[in-house]
């Protein structure tokens, strides 16, 4: 079977869907994480983070792909509460500096 188009969002990112042989089907995706990354510098020089307010701090900004990986690879979801201490060693880790949106340890 071949691969048709699901979606592609305004944030490059894209699905593809493929039905089986023996009748389940593959989903894959795959997203242009430049843009997103040169953002996140972007906003990592603007300010501190800190909302007007100084309520809201921003932390960083994770390509659903990456978040996806992690959860297959390291077996964590870093959209999950309970996974937090996982998500801020990853975050404050040097390897995914490009993730962060200011200059701070989590």
């Amino acid at each position: 079977m071949t691969w048709r188009p699901l979606w592609t969002t305004p944030n490059g990112s894209q699905a593809f869907f493929k039905e089986e042989a023996d009748g389940t089907y593959t989903v894959w995706s795959t997203q242009e994480n430049d843009p997103l990354l040169e953002q996140n510098k972007a906003m990592a020089n603007h300010n501190d983070g800190w909302s007007k307010s100084r309520d809201i701090r921003r932390a960083a900004s994770i390509p659903m792909g990456l978040i996806e990986k992690w959860k297959a690879e390291d077996g964590f979801n870093a959209l999950d509460p309970h996974h937090a201490d996982k998500l801020k060693r990853k975050l404050n880790d040097g390897d995914y500096q490009h993730l962060r949106t200011a200059h701070w340890r989590v």
